[in-house]
């Protein structure tokens, strides 16, 4: 029996399609991890970091203290890039006062650069969105090639008062049960609270230098 031209092309045509499935894929790995040259990477240490700035703003006292913390925990990490603040130029830095002690502790100890400004308002039914256009300032600093703005607020841990037992106790992550030892499972629980414990710390650390008569102000 004779074979027909057409089925001889057909075979031809799967076994070409059976062999590119087969070679390709193993060719272009090879040729993908095949390099003459490494890729360039730039080195940490040549980037020109004065380029770069954390830039926030604060409108009144508890604003401030929570930009202290941000700081704080931007040294901490040393972060290469400057610090800004933008601040309201009715405030002293020079003067003996709760918002006078915060900028001078955030210029002296984390290197941060005071800009003063004009607080941008708008009319809001809520007081904090009625000065949120504030932020917007952060693109006049235009010696930086990049600034990356940050809302001192921002955090998840936002109260700066210590928060009340009944709310921790009321808001904390439920145990559960695990399947495996039909033991409670608190784990999620101990990481949200160690999370509270350890800003806690860093609050109280963030005022221990300030005067007890300015502390209590903020309290």
């Amino acid at each position: 029996m004779l074979i027909s031209s057409r089925f001889l092309c057909l075979l031809f045509c799967a076994i070409l399609v059976v062999f590119l499935l087969w070679r390709l894929p193993i060719s272009s790995s090879r040729a993908f991890c095949r390099s003459d040259s490494p890729l360039p990477v730039q080195s940490l240490r040549h980037i020109d970091w004065s380029r770069f700035a954390y830039v926030q703003y604060a409108t009144n006292t508890a604003y401030l203290c929570n930009s202290v913390m941000m700081f704080e925990r931007l040294h901490q990490l040393q972060s290469q890039p400057d610090r800004v603040l933008m601040y309201p130029s009715h405030l002293d830095p020079e003067r003996d006062s709760i918002e006078g002690d915060l900028l001078r502790k955030m210029q002296a100890q984390y290197r941060v650069r005071l800009v003063p400004i004009d607080v941008q308002s708008r009319s809001s039914s809520d007081v904090t969105w009625a000065e949120s256009y504030t932020k917007f300032l952060a693109f006049n600093q235009t010696q930086y090639a990049r600034v990356l703005s940050l809302d001192s607020d921002g955090t998840i841990l936002q109260p700066w008062l210590k928060t009340p037992d009944s709310v921790l106790d009321q808001e904390q992550p439920a145990c559960t049960n695990d399947t495996r030892t039909g033991r409670p499972d608190c784990r999620a629980r101990e990481l949200w609270l160690g999370f509270y414990r350890d800003f806690a710390k860093r609050r109280q650390n963030s005022v221990d230098w300030m005067s007890t008569e300015h502390w209590q102000a903020i309290v």
